[in-house]
């Protein structure tokens, strides 16, 4: 008999036959969080998993080879148009250990190895006039966190424990990676660039310029890391001013997520924030309001 490891929605299934097997398939919903796993104690002809979510009314259904090391695999797709398919599907791989047959499959082997080998990956998806974020990224003790929620806001956060017998967490985390496009979720290419600028006087110490400017560095990768909305890319000093760069999803919520850190800190002096418009290339203040900004 072959042992099999259950998962639905992110939890794992203790105990489980093949009429329970059934039933998890059938209460699959079109909410994003809602999927089903069914991973071999062993590979079945090289196959480590099979997957499926439920997406407009249809099942999307995954599989993966691997062959030898976890870098050399196949992945393939296929949408089912019927609950009775996609049960015969898990319950056949479950009962008979009966691999698909994926000539009848896409093919999406080379979609998937930039996500093999990635440590972290950001996420955004349009969704009701909001926009939602998913962040996953590999620990170092091979955890992997899972950070989602709306943009602009803290979201929730959540650390999956691995254990021996699980998959290799770099195939974890684009098992999750994939699953999130399926309902899409898209990586984020075009992000805009923001600048923090304090002023100082010619005669201001430079240590504790640099001690400032680091600390704020570190500040702002914190509130918009955590916030899903972009990181810090570092900063200068000279001239009169220090800024620090960072680039970010929204420059709006940016704004104001960035002036409540800097609220709290104390730090509102000689101030100014803007954001580079790709269309003119030129620098756009933001705050104060009607600012002129130059770097």
């Amino acid at each position: 008999m072959i042992q099999f490891k259950l998962i639905k929605d992110g939890s794992s299934v203790r105990k489980h036959d093949i009429e329970i097997l059934k039933a998890t398939i059938c209460s699959l919903t079109e909410d994003e969080d809602s999927y089903i796993i069914l991973e071999p104690k062993n590979p079945i002809e090289n196959s480590i998993y099979i997957q499926a979510i439920k997406q407009n009314n249809e099942y999307y259904a995954e599989i993966r080879f691997v062959f030898g090391s976890d870098d050399n695999f196949k992945h393939y797709s296929r949408t089912y148009t019927t609950q009775s398919e996609i049960i015969n599907l898990f319950s056949q791989y479950y009962a008979e250990g009966k691999v698909p047959n994926v000539n009848e499959w896409n093919d999406d082997t080379a979609i998937n190895e930039e996500e093999t080998d990635a440590k972290m990956m950001k996420l955004y998806k349009q969704s009701e006039g909001t926009t939602r974020y998913f962040e996953i990224w590999i620990n170092e003790d091979n955890t992997i966190t899972i950070h989602k929620g709306i943009l602009g806001e803290v979201g929730e956060t959540e650390t999956i424990e691995t254990r021996s017998n699980d998959l290799p967490s770099n195939i974890t985390l684009a098992k999750y990676v994939s699953e999130q496009k399926q309902i899409g979720y898209e990586e984020q290419e075009d992000l805009t660039e923001f600048i923090v600028q304090y002023s100082y006087d010619k005669d201001a110490d430079q240590a504790e310029l640099t001690e400032k400017r680091d600390y704020l560095e570190s500040l702002f990768n914190n509130c918009l890391g955590w916030t899903g909305n972009g990181h810090c890319d570092g900063g200068d000093i000279g001239s009169g001013t220090m800024n620090i760069f960072c680039y970010v999803v929204n420059k709006n919520i940016a704004v104001h997520t960035i002036l409540e850190a800097l609220e709290e800190e104390d730090l509102m002096d000689n101030l100014k924030i803007a954001y580079a418009d790709e269309s003119t290339e030129e620098y756009i203040g933001l705050y104060p309001p009607l600012t002129d900004f130059m770097l």
